[in-house]
C-alpha cells in the first residue's frame, strides 16, 4: 500500500506548483524597470542577500495550509513552508534594469501589495 502515500504526495506537490507566479503574472511590478533601487527597498526593506555584483533578492515564506480529501479517504490537511523570491537586477548605477518574483502565488502578494 505504498502507492496511496506516493499518490498523496504527488498531488500536494502538484498543487503547490500550480500556485507558482509566471513572469505574465509580473506586470505590476514591471514599471519598476528604470526606477533607482530605493523604490523597491523603502518598501520592502534591506534586500536578504545579494547574489552577484547588482543583483538583489528578498525572500518571503508562509506556511500555508493544503486540504485533499477523496472519496476512499478522509480529508487530510498538510501545513507546508511556500516562498516566494523578489530578484532586482540593476544597472552600474543602482537603476533596476529587471524584476521578477518567483514562487507560490499567493505568498508573492506579499511583495505585491507593498510594491504596488
Amino acid at each position: 500500500m505504498m502507492l496511496r502515500p506516493l499518490l498523496i504526495s504527488s498531488i500536494l506537490l502538484s498543487l503547490l506548483l500550480s500556485g507558482c507566479a509566471t513572469s505574465t503574472e509580473n506586470t505590476g511590478i514591471d514599471r519598476l524597470q528604470g526606477q533607482p533601487l530605493s523604490n523597491i527597498t523603502n518598501k520592502v526593506g534591506t534586500p536578504d542577500k545579494q547574489e552577484s555584483q547588482g543583483t538583489y533578492i528578498w525572500e518571503h515564506t508562509e506556511l500555508i495550509t493544503i486540504t485533499r480529501g477523496g472519496e476512499e479517504t478522509a480529508f487530510t490537511r498538510t501545513t507546508v513552508a511556500a516562498t516566494c523570491r523578489l530578484t532586482a537586477e540593476t544597472e552600474g548605477s543602482d537603476v533596476i534594469s529587471k524584476v521578477t518574483l518567483n514562487g507560490h502565488y499567493d505568498v508573492c502578494n506579499f511583495f505585491r501589495s507593498k510594491l504596488m
